[in-house]
């Protein structure tokens, strides 16, 4: 298959430029897909005002544009664009098929920071704190660029983190991962000990394959043997998260079972745990 080129690219937009005012809302990054012989550098806008008619658009878009190699690894494009701030530029727009998320390739920029009062108030409203108190899971603060809501819960006695990821288009995301949480908060011990007990049958033999490694533990595995039950008992609840889609993980500190490394316990209410792994 014949790779593309950056001439392949720009011929995915209009051959006509545009100048916006373009409020940016996120970093920015590169990829390249096996298909290509450049990279694409992407980066987001919150909104967008057209330059000759004032009229804004207060939706999101993305702004893209080639790499060579060469300029990939120096790295400069990254820096072509700063959140929050606002510029005046060049772009051409797509020409297939209408996509969730407008495309705009970026051909120039003009002026950067400039001034506009309608997308400095939009930046003023989007870095307002979204706060969500909930009776059982308390006060809960939304991380708009992560998307994920963050606050503590008590589990056991201590309190924990919880990480709630949603989808910040569509609200009932942010319903579902809090009915989540709460149901295992409202049924904690049972949860507690099946996590525990689930990652324990995985990781035990795995936990004594290093103890037998561990020249610093005078501990014998084949004498005195890490058990199961010991397994479960050292591992150290910190956080839970829970996806948009419901599946949730436990994440724990391995009490230097693993010299340091995460324990991680994946489950979803109706299937119970479904997989325990190390990390980090």
């Amino acid at each position: 298959m014949k790779k593309r080129t950056m001439k392949d690219f720009i011929t995915l937009y209009h051959t006509e430029d545009e100048e916006k005012l373009v409020l940016i809302q996120s970093g920015t990054s590169a990829d390249k897909t096996f298909m290509d012989h450049f990279w694409t550098a992407h980066t987001y806008a919150l909104a967008m005002a057209d330059v000759q008619t004032g009229q804004v658009i207060p939706d999101r878009c993305c702004l893209n544009w080639p790499l060579t190699e060469k300029e990939r690894e120096a790295g400069e494009y990254s820096k072509r664009f700063a959140k929050g701030m606002i510029y005046r530029i060049k772009v051409r727009g797509w020409k297939g098929i209408a996509l969730s998320e407008p495309q705009w390739y970026v051909t120039e920029v003009v002026e950067e920071n400039v001034s506009c009062l309608v997308l400095e108030e939009i930046w003023a409203e989007y870095i307002k704190p979204i706060v969500m108190e909930d009776e059982v899971l308390g006060i809960l603060t939304l991380d708009r660029e992560m998307s994920f809501f963050d606050g503590t819960c008590q589990w056991m006695r201590k309190e924990v983190h919880i990480s709630l990821d949603v989808d910040m288009e569509k609200k009932a995301s942010w319903t579902r991962v809090r009915n989540v949480m709460k149901k295992l908060i409202e049924d904690q011990e049972t949860w507690d000990k099946s996590l525990r007990d689930f990652a324990a049958n995985k990781l035990t033999s795995l936990a004594n394959d290093w103890l037998a490694d561990n020249d610093q533990i005078d501990r014998n595995p084949e004498k005195d043997p890490i058990t199961e039950d010991e397994f479960g008992r050292r591992l150290i609840l910190t956080e839970f998260s829970v996806s948009p889609g419901g599946r949730f993980t436990a994440w724990y500190e391995d009490d230097d079972m693993f010299w340091g490394h995460v324990v991680i316990v994946e489950a979803t209410l109706k299937k119970g745990p479904i997989s325990a792994d190390i990390q980090g």
